[in-house]
């Protein structure tokens, strides 16, 4: 299953075959916003901070010959999921003791996001 984050903008790229991005409309529900992004076909998702819906489905529609708009599929499910909490690390540590070697060697401190259910 496809990931939101909470709080982000979460681009996605729609296309439907036989379609001009031009003609493809991508819409939401559930508490989400949608805007185009800067290339057709590309969009921003965005999810609200607090009080965030547990999933939400994107919808494509499409431009007919006639002018009307039609939907194509069922819609895609995304669970929303909050940003995980960044581990610090310095090096290959994130935690003990660091010698001498290390932090001679090692310039920076780096921030690592690991998923809330599997580490990495």
């Amino acid at each position: 299953m496809m990931v939101f984050y909470a709080a982000l903008d979460n681009p996605i790229s729609v296309s439907v075959p036989g379609y001009k991005p031009s003609d493809i409309v991508a819409s939401v529900f559930s508490g989400a916003t949608i805007k185009p992004d800067k290339d057709p076909g590309n969009y921003l998702v965005t999810i609200p901070a607090q009080n965030f819906p547990k999933d939400v489905t994107v919808l494509v529609s499409v431009k007919g010959p006639e002018g009307g708009m039609r939907p194509v599929g069922k819609g895609t499910l995304f669970r929303i999921k909050q940003v995980p909490k960044p581990t610090p690390a310095f090096g290959s540590k994130e935690s003990g003791e660091i010698s001498a070697g290390e932090i001679r060697v090692v310039k920076f401190v780096t921030a690592r996001l690991y998923d809330l259910h599997l580490k990495e």
